[in-house]
């Protein structure tokens, strides 16, 4: 076989430029783009767009190589952002047709060129949908929800959007699966607080409360619509919502950590302080619960108690590291913990370390540059986080590192940008 091009048989059908949002069959999987599902005559499965646009890519190109560059190109074209996000969309890809490794594989990776498909593409009359059972459509809407949940705490910009797709398939999967809906009320909540996309909210408010609906027995639904809440401003009915999911599970890790950032956000750092903690205990290698407590302690001007929790989240910091040495959030909040534990010029080393990745988390670098007393870089830093979408300016208020930035004219023009 060519190592660089696959020549279909002679006999296949070709799928033109012109049809590829018709439904095709791929060796023995049937492709559905419209409804950007995957069969093989027993299951189907659905997948984010992204993955879908990546696996017509692939198509596109009968055989050819795709370099990781094209892919960025067409599926990110206004977005810069590294080439895991085309090894991430690639392995949903992958997991939906049943690409396993050890095999002859349906999208080979080409060393240092790039991927293609090795069977070809096929027109043909689609066979009826196969019938599924709704325990494999729930195990599938619960392994998206998972997995949105896990690219969503790496903190690449990039994973957040697609923690975002990845939870809007799940709902259409499975509609009454409510912790998807929960999920992607999140994630609507984050795409506003990143990107300042306005109609993300409506969309976090319609999930928050179909989640709810479904399952008011469930903490995450109603710490989720208490973050929907508190971005449209009903800080009120926020607390409420946070209440409400404490006494349906005091032990939810995800609920007391979302209603730990919303408390932070909302300048209430004693109760801040104390559900972070508590997250903290519920999971104890998280590391982002005992890195927010330690910033509300140092808001309270609780030294000792700062001190201590950055401390120890730091600890858990260098062991996610060890684990997986780029991960955005864990390499950014490991500067501004530096910083808050006083090893300046540590903090300043471990920010120029993350400043290469292209993620949401730049905000702590920005903060551990500001604790520092680089005010300057500090303030490039926001600006450039605003250039790029950022849009939570509740956070310029409470977080209490930025005291010193405040007296600058260009601190006080861009707060002034972002309350239009």
């Amino acid at each position: 076989m060519d190592s660089k091009r696959l020549i279909p048989p002679k006999d296949a059908k070709r799928l033109p430029q012109r049809e590829r949002t018709r439904a095709f069959r791929l060796g023995r999987q049937w492709i559905d783009p419209k409804a950007r599902e995957i069969s093989d005559g027993v299951s189907r499965r659905r997948v984010s767009p992204r993955a879908m646009a990546a696996l017509c890519l692939l198509v596109a190109a009968e055989g050819a190589v795709v370099r990781r560059e094209d892919f960025l190109d067409a599926l990110w074209p206004d977005v810069t952002v590294g080439e895991e996000s085309v090894t991430t969309a690639l392995s949903e890809l992958r997991r939906a047709l049943g690409d396993k490794r050890g095999g002859d594989r349906i999208i080979e990776t080409v060393s240092r060129a790039g991927y293609r498909l090795t069977v070809p593409v096929t027109v043909e009359e689609a066979p009826a949908a196969p019938a599924v059972s709704e325990e494999a459509i729930a195990l599938e809407a619960y392994t998206l929800v998972q997995d949105a949940q896990r690219l969503r705490a790496r903190g690449d910009r990039n994973n957040v959007e697609q923690a975002e797709e990845l939870s809007l398939v799940a709902c259409e999967l499975a509609p009454g699966f409510a912790l998807a809906h929960a999920h992607h009320a999140v994630a609507a909540c984050y795409r506003q607080l990143y990107r300042g996309d306005g109609t993300s909210l409506l969309i976090a408010a319609q999930a928050a409360e179909t989640g709810r609906r479904l399952r008011p027995d469930l903490a995450y639904c109603h710490a989720a619509e208490g973050f929907a809440l508190y971005a449209v401003g009903a800080n009120a009915a926020a607390r409420d919502a946070f209440g409400r999911a404490f006494a349906r599970d005091p032990n939810d890790f995800d609920a007391h950590f979302l209603a730990s950032c919303t408390l932070f956000a909302m300048g209430e750092q004693r109760a801040a302080a104390a559900v972070a903690e508590r997250a903290a205990e519920l999971r104890p290698d998280d590391y982002q619960a005992l890195g927010l407590a330690a910033r509300a302690a140092h808001a309270l001007q609780e030294p000792c108690r700062s001190v201590a929790l950055a401390a120890r989240a730091l600890a858990r910091v260098d062991a996610r590291l060890a684990a997986d040495p780029f991960e955005p959030r864990a390499l950014s909040l490991r500067a501004l913990l530096l910083a808050l534990l006083g090893r300046e010029e540590e903090a300043r080393v471990a920010v120029e370390t993350a400043s290469a990745a292209h993620s949401i988390v730049q905000y702590y670098l920005m903060v551990a540059l500001a604790q520092t007393g680089d005010v300057s870089a500090a303030l490039s830093r926001l600006e450039q986080l605003v250039d790029g979408g950022w849009r939570h300016s509740d956070l310029l208020t409470v977080e209490p590192a930025l005291a010193g930035l405040k007296a600058e004219r260009r601190f006080a023009s861009i707060a002034s940008a972002l309350s239009r």
